[in-house]
């Protein structure tokens, strides 16, 4: 952002001054700047990550700019301490598990396959398709919803047919005979 910007400007003009021309420069307000900062940034971090409370299917904006805050002040420096980290760690930990047994739910509900099951699996395969390859190693019941899939595809195809056959005009083949 544009204050550490300048705040690593000044770093930078003072570093490159060399040490003879240092000892003319006050550096402390610099210094001042850089620890108000890292202060500041280590204040919002810690608001954020105890903003994201109960994790469910919202939390995931939340833990991302938490997640996002925390790495950007590290980034700045490494050696901040979060009071609250850990509560990002498991609030990141059980955002996945969620995410998982949320497919797997929603997988569940799709029960017997119909030309009305679309929305159903669609659902599910969006939450499958979005998730990470390790959470979806975690969804114990992926064939189901291959298998729905498959059906539904099936049952398309079928319904396609009929509608043509149903189209088709029996008294237009009964004249093809009289030619």
């Amino acid at each position: 952002d544009a204050c550490y910007a300048i705040i690593k400007e000044a770093m930078t003009a003072y570093k490159n001054l060399g040490s003879d021309l240092q000892a003319n420069v006050d550096y402390t307000k610099v210094e001042n700047a850089y620890n108000t900062y890292i202060t500041l940034g280590k204040a919002e971090v810690e608001k954020l990550i105890s903003e994201i409370g109960v994790v469910s299917t919202g939390s995931g904006t939340k833990i991302t700019n938490a997640r996002v805050a925390y790495d950007y002040l590290l980034d700045i420096d490494s050696n901040v301490v979060i009071a609250n980290y850990n509560v990002l760690l498991d609030a990141e930990a059980a955002f996945k598990n969620f995410a998982v047994q949320s497919c797997i739910d929603k997988i569940a509900l799709i029960g017997q396959v119909s030309l009305d099951s679309k929305a159903l699996i669609d659902s599910a395969n969006n939450e499958y398709l979005a998730l990470t390859s390790e959470q979806k190693s975690q969804v114990t019941n992926y064939s189901v919803l291959e298998a729905a899939i498959k059906k539904y595809e099936s049952l398309v195809k079928i319904a396609e047919c009929e509608k043509i056959i149903e189209e088709v005009d029996l008294n237009s083949l009964e004249s093809m005979k009289n030619v």
